[in-house]
């Protein structure tokens, strides 16, 4: 198995009501699929055979938002696509599912990514429709509500506090000095322009005093704390009482897009196109809804068993920074070299665009397999509900 990676690119990310407060997430997904059709060596539409996006906040006004956003992008509307929610791995399903189709026979060119726009998430009312008859209703924060456990009603991070904890020992300093470095790579990341090349501009409208006036141009990330230690990320107050995540050493909500190309090997040969990269392997997993970290360690072996490699032939790997806990227990359990995990910072520094994660870290996997000249590089994500998934990157 081998499909060629092609025209990637990603927006920056944004923090949570930073500076895409006010982007809806379909805009977002537009300039991502304009960039990556630019960058891919396409010369037409013609080729396409369908498109699959990640969305976890799917917005209510704009069903099917990868439709959406490709039309808003200019593709013909005869090329077709669809939305896949799955939680933070939305976007990594799109990719997988575009593999499968092509491992079928189904189609040779796919355009596959993900969105997400935190920061214009609504509030809902339920049971608004038919009336509250002289009783309140109760406002519900959306993005609140995706991070709840429906069978336990518990926050999705105290699971995950919990089982880090009493399960795999990660203790608060190894997590809050894992965090301050993810910080730290991705501040020099920044400086050396290494993610440049990954990021396409977005152009954000702005008003004052109700009337437009120049637009702002963002083109880096918004998160990247360039001051944060370990010093620093003790002083922060724990979520829960008896546990250790913190607002440093887990995820952020955030703002962003990313999209590329797949296509099988006769497709970029019949077209004359030139890969960046190529997938060579993947793996889902499913276990307990408590324990997700050992839904990213199945995932894992299995990429690599797919992949025909084993887990220290991979160079250099983008491994979930959802927890830094979770990061550090991955790299305990098969005992990677932390130089090796995510070289320019990952989702602590950042930021976390749920349905767009996955999507995200395969291009800055893609562009570090390539900038370091590296073999071959592994993504490996977990999601709510005890699932998580991994592919392996090949440069050649």
């Amino acid at each position: 198995m081998k499909f060629a990676i092609l025209g990637t690119a990603r927006t920056p990310i944004g923090n949570f009501g930073g500076a895409f407060r006010d982007v809806r997430a379909q805009f977002l997904f537009r300039d991502a699929i304009k960039a990556s059709f630019e960058r891919s060596g396409l010369k037409d539409y013609n080729h396409i055979y369908d498109c699959v996006g990640g969305n976890a906040v799917q917005p209510s006004d704009c069903a099917n938002i990868t439709r959406v956003s490709i039309l808003l992008a200019g593709f013909p509307m005869e090329i077709p696509a669809y939305t896949v929610m799955a939680n933070d791995i939305s976007s990594l399903v799109a990719i997988t599912n575009a593999i499968q189709a092509m491992i079928t026979g189904e189609g040779e060119l796919y355009l596959v990514g993900g969105t997400e726009s935190a920061s214009t998430a609504p509030y809902i009312v339920r049971g608004a429709r038919w009336g509250f008859r002289f009783n309140h209703g109760t406002v519900n924060d959306m993005l609140a509500e995706l991070r709840v456990d429906a069978n336990r009603h518990k926050w999705y991070c105290e699971l995950v506090g919990k089982v880090l904890k009493e399960k795999y020992g990660i203790p608060r300093e190894e997590m809050d000095r894992f965090a301050a470095m993810s910080h730290k790579k991705a501040f020099r990341a920044l400086r050396e322009q290494k993610f440049k090349d990954q990021i396409t501009p977005v152009t954000v409208k702005k008003k004052a005093a109700g009337k437009e006036v120049m637009p702002e141009i963002v083109s880096e990330d918004e998160g990247i704390n360039p001051v944060m230690s370990p010093k620093k990320a003790a002083k922060a107050t724990p979520f829960f009482e008896g546990l250790d995540l913190t607002d440093v050493n887990t995820y952020r909500n955030a703002d962003g897009a990313a999209s590329f190309f797949i296509a099988t090997e006769k497709k970029v040969k019949d077209l004359q196109l030139t890969p960046e990269a190529y997938i060579v392997g993947y793996g889902f997993s499913g276990t307990h809804p408590d324990d997700p970290v050992a839904a990213l360690f199945e995932s894992m072996k299995n990429a690599a068993e797919r992949a025909g490699v084993k887990m220290d032939e991979i160079e250099v790997f983008e491994l979930d920074e959802t927890f830094a806990g979770t990061t550090l227990a991955a790299m305990k359990e098969f005992a990677i070299p932390e130089e090796k995990v995510n070289v320019w910072g990952g989702a602590l520094a950042l930021g976390h665009p749920i349905g767009a994660q996955g999507a995200i870290m395969t291009v800055k996997l893609v562009h570090v397999v390539r900038t370091l000249d590296k073999k071959l590089g592994m993504v490996s994500l977990t999601s709510m509900g005890g699932q998580a998934i991994s592919l392996v990157i090949s440069k050649e």
